[in-house]
């Protein structure tokens, strides 16, 4: 070699990088791991569809007694209590999809068919879907929120 080159070469091992860099990578990790976390703790609220709410004859809290469609109002939440429509009453609702579970406590937008059968109201979405949500806290003050403003 050269005697330029042999000034100008020094040994891997004795190369040392930047204190910088370990300052960036750190606050990178750092970083990908926050968002990580907020999106394990926030992702995919439920919310609550208010035309579909607003244009149902009655919303209500069920159990799901059989996945099939047969329920057990636990509260009317709107329309009026009578009829079939009662708590503790058990009925049969035409509904689409297959998330429901036994045993599971759900909110629902009713509305009677042609027929005088209760249907999930469809919302008023795009090829008309039909929306039923979980009843948990979060849920139940969005629900209660949209009918008392509808109320006033």
């Amino acid at each position: 070699m050269p005697p330029a080159q042999e000034a100008d070469a020094v040994p891997a091992e004795t190369r040392r990088r930047d204190p910088r860099f370990y300052l960036a990578l750190g606050i990178g990790i750092v970083w990908l791991m926050i968002l990580a976390g907020l999106s394990l703790w926030t992702a995919n609220p439920v919310t609550v569809n208010r035309e579909q709410l607003l244009l149902a004859d009655a919303v209500v809290v069920a159990e799901i007694v059989e996945p099939t469609g047969k329920i057990k109002v636990s509260s009317v939440l709107k329309g009026r209590a009578d009829g079939d429509l009662q708590p503790e009453s058990t009925l049969s609702v035409r509904r689409s999809g297959d998330h429901w579970t036994t045993g599971e406590s759900r909110v629902l937008p009713l509305t009677r068919d042609a027929d005088g059968n209760w249907t999930i109201a469809p919302a008023p979405l795009p090829d008309t879907v039909h929306l039923d949500y979980p009843a948990n806290e979060e849920v139940l003050e969005q629900v209660d929120e949209i009918l008392q403003r509808s109320a006033s």
